[in-house]
Parts: C-alpha cells; structure tokens; sequence
C-alpha cells in the first residue's frame, strides 16, 4: 500500500510540471502561465537551458504585439496575497522590449520603455517609428 502511494505521488509530481499557457511570440520570447491563466508573463526561454524560463514582464500580461525588432505588452498589475493573485484591472501598464539578433537563434533585449501610461507609450512609439505594430494576441478573459 505504501508502494502505490508512492508511485502515485511520484506521477502526480512529474505530471504537474508545466504551463496552463505557454505561448511562443517570436524567436525564444514566449507568454507563459504556470498554474493559473491571472499569472500569464512575457518570458524569455534561453535555448541552452530549455526548461527555464526568464521573466521580462511580470503577471498579468494580457496583449502583446510584435514585428523583428520590437515587442509591445500591455499588463495589468498584480498582487500575490499568498491566498491568490489580485489582478488590478483599472491599471493599464504599457511596455516596449527593443529584440536584437545576436545570430545562431539568440537574442538580447532591453525595456525601451515601461511600465506607461497609455500617452506615454504613445509618445514613445511615435520616437521609435514603431506604430504600426498592433496588439495581435489578447487575452480578452484577462483584459
């Protein structure tokens, strides 16, 4: 009996490893959610580890938008209270990560700009020609 109970905790553990949301943008830039959607993070997965995962912009990222050179986030901020994660919906956070190629699949990359104000995220753009990237991917459930 104690064999089975051991067994079944093991499977329960490797089968819990994961993501509720693991969604690739572009090169190794990825949303990721580990175990409730309200954590949903812009992260950056270095190749050489595969399993690790850096946070850039933290929970909760609800759209982002992308061409070669730029992503573009929009993020709710939040409150882990040990007990759960309080999303603060009447905040809209604006980012910009500037993405350079370092070749062989790697990049690197740097906040041009966050969190902002919807103004100055506006201003911001216009600085860095870039507005004509869109919020492509939304998650209207966490918007």
């Amino acid at each position: 009996m104690k064999t089975n109970i051991a067994i079944l905790i093991i499977i329960f553990m490797l089968t819990s490893c994961g993501f509720v949301i693991k969604e690739r943008i572009i090169y190794n830039y990825y949303l990721t959610a580990t175990d409730i959607p309200e954590q949903l993070s812009l992260t950056y997965n270095d190749s050489r580890t595969p399993n690790s995962y850096t946070h850039i912009i933290q929970n909760t990222v609800f759209a982002v938008g992308h061409n070669d050179n730029y992503i573009i986030a929009k993020q709710h901020p939040c409150i882990d209270t040990g007990g759960g994660i309080i999303e603060n919906k009447s905040i809209t956070n604006y980012y910009i990560l500037q993405i350079t190629s370092l070749g062989n699949g790697q990049t690197t990359s740097h906040m041009s700009g966050g969190p902002m104000t919807l103004e100055e995220f506006e201003k911001m753009r216009k600085q860095l020609n870039i507005t004509n990237i869109e919020f492509t991917k939304v998650y209207h459930d966490l918007e």
